[in-house]
């Protein structure tokens, strides 16, 4: 079918920029700026690492001709760079250290894949339909259990984008509650936000930062702890007050009820279909990958031991605990790799499409 053509009198309605678009303009602007920023460099110590208060300035490493040729090549050396150690070039055909981030890129797409053949089971949803139900009589407990779950995961494992998937699934529950849409969003969209500033083993903030800073990852893990502790416990706080204060006189609801939250509260007061013994095994192979995950990458020679660990890899070099897997973004991957094939199998998802799932993501 043909596109029918716009009237030029017609005003032409402005729509918000792409997210690619949105990445070249940034990308743009700080090759512009490296333009204005005068050029300098630090001293380095015997690891690598900058030496506080040696910075001189220096002239521009690079001409005109040089910069246009590095801005056009960044989308390619910022998965798959090598940075040179003498002129600290980055670039894919130097010699050096990988200085791209493209194990952070396979494991996302590693997660996405899982997560998209979990979802295509539906065990997930239906075990996170369980769970409201039967608390439904105890909205507070089902509140706390809910921004912890989310909280936690994000801390661990940044699982945050994820979260959005159960918005209409936590809508309906917390209306049904006799909350509003606002505390929805504490649970699904806060909490996660509060696990990332309470990141305690998260390997994009915390093991890609202590890698390139030159510290293990168990370093000030207590104090990350602490901190996630603090963060989400008034997070939960302040939302067990709205949310109490919107139940006992909903006026007091920022965002209001509607004929519409009538509705949801109506088709989400029927019981679940009961659990079956595949979306058990399905949410146990969930449990367990995450779990796994969290035990694979804590380096617990340095912890229990106090003993030397490896930058860059997070693997305790001497004396490493019979227990210790010492795995990282490269073994993570594997694991999320493997797991959808184990859960699509359990799921019953024919070959053809848990593959597609799994590459699709």
């Amino acid at each position: 079918m043909a596109r029918p053509i716009q009237d030029a009198s017609e005003p032409r309605k402005r729509a918000f920029p792409a997210p690619l678009t949105i990445l070249l303009g940034v990308l743009v602007l700080v090759w512009v700026a490296a333009f204005l920023i005068p050029s300098g460099q630090y001293q380095l110590d015997e690891t690598g690492s900058p030496i506080a208060g040696s910075f001189q300035r220096i002239d521009a490493p690079m001409s005109f001709g040089e910069r246009v040729g590095d801005l056009l090549m960044a989308p390619i050396n910022g998965p798959y760079g090598i940075q040179e150690p003498e002129t600290g070039r980055v670039g894919p055909f130097n010699s050096g250290r990988l200085f791209g981030s493209v194990q952070v890129f396979l494991f996302i797409l590693a997660i996405g894949g899982f997560m998209t053949v979990v979802f295509a089971t539906g065990a997930l949803d239906r075990g996170i339909h369980h769970l409201p139900y039967r608390y439904r009589a105890q909205g507070p407990l089902l509140i706390m259990m809910l921004s912890l779950l989310f909280g936690i995961l994000v801390s661990v494992m940044a699982w945050s984008d994820e979260t959005l998937g159960f918005s209409a699934l936590m809508v309906s529950l917390m209306i049904a509650l006799g909350y509003d849409r606002m505390v929805a969003v504490a649970v699904v969209a806060v909490a996660p936000f509060v696990g990332v500033i309470g990141s305690t083993i998260n390997p994009f903030v915390i093991g890609v930062g202590s890698a390139e800073t030159g510290v293990s990852i168990d370093d000030g893990i207590g104090l990350r702890i602490l901190l996630f502790v603090l963060c989400m416990g008034a997070m939960i706080a302040y939302t067990l007050w709205y949310a109490a204060r919107v139940k006992a006189d909903p006026s007091k609801s920022l965002v209001g009820l509607s004929a519409a939250d009538s509705r949801l509260v109506e088709a989400d007061a029927a019981a679940p279909l009961p659990l079956t013994r595949r979306d058990k095994r399905i949410i146990g192979l969930v449990v367990f990958t995450f779990v796994l995950l969290t035990f694979s990458i804590m380096p617990w020679g340095a912890i229990f031991g106090n003993y030397e660990v490896d930058y860059y890899t997070h693997k305790t070099i001497s004396t490493p605990y019979y227990w210790e897997l010492g795995w990282w973004l490269p073994g993570l991957t594997a694991l999320f790799l493997v797991m959808p094939i184990m859960v699509g199998t359990v799921g019953g998802l024919v070959e053809q499409e848990t593959t597609n799932r799994n590459a699709g993501s």
